[in-house]
């Protein structure tokens, strides 16, 4: 949830000596209170504007101008931030509603310049080039034996005759645009939009039952959209291409004042959060550049992407980039949380719950498509020795169809990598109850006492695809752990509900989540207040990416 500041009523944030109710968290507990309406009829509205007209030249376009006489205008920038509020009673003293919207547009253009073949490059034809190109076919076979250099032969005219350009390149050559100039290198420049929008809108509603009972509902639903960076304009998108986000939160509260001293509350809720990266070619046919039909199949749509060439000599700006990588994120969380409050005497008891269940459905891959990457190694004079060997074009390479092989460096940069992912519905079930007594000892001194019991979940599967490790286990794969051929060696994977683990769940239910919680506040005197605590806090389960569904 990311509230408005129009919307925020108060808010605290507690980094240490929190009590026991609060649990399942890593660094502190922010609250935030959103407002609610009056008996009074209030509202706001606003528009911050800021653009290329309104603001200030950039100094070195500026200076470029005074020098030269051509006149630099402020690149390309827009921004928006608007909103208002309006709150008041549906029914005097008794119903009251409040509503605020927040919205944001930002366009800016950025410049990219890079190097992309020529016309007559893209026909095979290097002619214009000084670096030769040679024959990788050529290399001569005895060379290793004769311990003669593994030499290869150059094209003719440094042209790759038509029969030997790859189907497959050709094909991927309308993801590549051609020259901006007549240049041979940084021959490509054009100005690309990006940016994005933000919207955010909170709805609450108060009403008293009675005297003794009320409830409350707010709705709280903010997005926001990343525009894609795509200079080239065919979905090679730089780094990501057009992200969408959006959370939805859904509180409902009911309050009782059972007696003057008793207090009960229910408060429950329902957030749902969407995170979509979506290539701009998503959903490609495979049979385009003429792979079988079948290998459409296997791969879910989102993901499904052209072969991405990477070019890591020429073109270090877009298409080695993990650009058409996508992410589908479905999170979905269920809360209640009851909680009485006693006053009694010089202690006040605090007595509760939380249960909350976790959903995530998830998949992602930077290379659904597949990446291959090009340096020019195959196109060099030599086949063996690359740091004596000359000539060769990464561009050379990719038409011939020859690239890199799979390794293991992280955006495969350099290597060639195809990812497809498996999707997951993983759940988690997170239970507590916790007990707390603020007892004021004195006009001078009060402690905090509580006790927090939790029970974490561990991640389950909607259709069992998760395993676990079962140290005690005979492996299945793998022998002499003794020393001795075929000897056995401990320990083996298995699916969930197999073998020694009969539940859903990757690793057994902690039991042991004992939370004590202590602090004292001691008045020495009317300037001067020593203030101390302990406590004992878990961290959420989700934050354990190591057996989370994805990874497994």
């Amino acid at each position: 949830v990311v509230p408005s500041q129009d919307s925020v009523s108060e808010f605290k944030v507690q980094d240490n000596n929190l009590g026991p109710e609060w649990g399942r968290f890593a660094g502190g507990v922010i609250n935030v209170s959103t407002k609610s309406g009056t008996n009074e009829w209030h509202g706001s509205a606003y528009e911050y504007l800021r653009n290329r007209v309104l603001n200030s030249n950039e100094f070195f376009l500026k200076t470029a101008q005074l020098q030269g006489g051509k006149e630099n205008k402020p690149p390309p920038f827009t921004q928006n931030q608007f909103g208002g509020t309006v709150g008041g009673a549906a029914i005097k003293n008794k119903t009251f509603f409040f509503f605020n919207y927040d919205g944001f547009r930002l366009r800016t253009g950025a410049v990219y310049t890079t190097t992309v073949p020529t016309a007559a490059e893209r026909t095979g034809d290097f002619s214009a080039l000084p670096a030769l190109i040679y024959d990788p076919l050529s290399v001569n076979t005895n060379c290793v034996a004769t311990g003669t250099p593994c030499s290869r032969t150059a094209f003719g005219g440094n042209v790759i005759p038509a029969g030997r350009i790859n189907p497959t390149s050709t094909s991927l050559l309308s993801l590549i645009p051609l020259p901006t100039s007549s240049a041979l290198t940084n021959n490509f420049t054009t100005a690309s939009s990006q940016g994005g929008n933000t919207d955010g809108y909170t709805a609450r509603v108060d009403h008293s039952i009675t005297a003794k009972q009320q409830i409350f509902g707010r709705y709280t639903y903010w997005k926001l959209l990343s525009l894609a960076q795509d200079p080239f304009g065919t979905g090679l998108c730089k780094d990501r291409c057009t992200e969408n986000t959006n959370s939805k939160s859904l509180a409902l509260g009911y309050t009782y004042a059972i007696t003057p001293t008793t207090t009960l509350s229910i408060n429950a809720s329902l957030g749902r959060f969407i995170y979509l990266r979506t290539p701009k070619n998503d959903n490609f046919d495979f049979t385009k550049i003429g792979w079988p039909a079948a290998y459409n199949g296997p791969v879910p749509g989102i993901e499904r992407t052209p072969l991405t060439p990477c070019f890591g000599v020429s073109d270090t700006l877009v298409t080695c980039s993990q650009g058409q990588s996508a992410i589908s994120d479905y999170d979905t969380t269920y809360n209640l949380s009851p909680q009485l409050s006693i006053v009694r005497g010089k202690h006040s008891l605090v007595m509760g719950g939380q249960l909350e269940y976790i959903y995530d459905n998830y998949l992602q891959t930077n290379t659904g498509g597949g990446l291959i990457s090009f340096n020019g190694s195959w196109t060099q004079s030599l086949a063996q020795n690359a740091a004596k060997a000359t000539g060769g074009l990464d561009f050379a390479d990719f038409l011939l169809g020859y690239g890199l092989g799979a390794g293991a460096a992280f955006g495969n940069q350099t290597t060639g990598s195809l990812v497809i992912s498996g999707p997951v519905a993983g759940k988690e079930t997170y239970r507590a109850l916790y007990f707390a007594d603020n007892w004021h000892v004195s006009t001078k001194l009060t402690l905090n006492l509580g006790l927090r019991y939790e029970l974490q979940g561990y991640w389950s599967e909607r259709y069992n695809r998760l395993t676990y490790f079962n140290p005690s286990a005979v492996n299945s794969s793998v022998t002499g752990c003794a020393g001795t051929a075929g000897s056995a060696c401990p320990g083996d994977l298995f699916l969930v509900g197999t073998g020694a683990n009969k539940t859903s769940n990757n690793l057994p239910l902690s039991k042991t989540n004992i939370s004590p919680r202590i602090g004292f506040a001691y008045s020495a005197d009317a300037k001067t207040v020593l203030r101390g605590g302990y406590g004992i806090f878990f961290i959420p389960n989700v934050v354990d990416f190591n057996v989370n569904p994805y990874i497994d």
